[in-house]
């Protein structure tokens, strides 16, 4: 543990930059999740013209069997994870220039 206080104490830009690249992952899997979102309800709302019931819920998983879904949130749930996830790369961001500022 001290080793790795230290590998960030020394280049606190390298903590910086795991934060910044956390915060640029969580961003681009909640858009997807958006647009997700805006393909399902588009789907759905176009399934519902065919069909004389009420609108299906339809997943990504459905819409687009090919590829990799299991990733994108569907739901603010789903979206909850990337939220936390991106918060704590805004706190090492934080942490990284408190660091730089201090020390260096």
């Amino acid at each position: 543990m001290d080793e790795l206080m230290g590998f960030f104490l020394e280049r606190p830009q390298r903590l910086i930059s795991m934060g910044r690249g956390l915060v640029g992952c969580c961003a681009i899997a909640i858009c997807a999740g958006m647009v997700g979102l805006v393909v399902r309800t588009g789907a759905a709302f176009a399934h519902g013209f065919g069909a004389a019931s009420a609108q299906s819920s339809l997943s990504l998983a459905d819409l687009y069997p090919s590829l990799w879904s299991w990733w994108v949130s569907e739901s603010l749930w789903g979206a909850v994870p990337y939220l936390i996830t991106a918060s704590f790369g805004v706190h090492l961001v934080l942490l990284g220039r408190k660091i730089v500022r201090i020390y260096h």
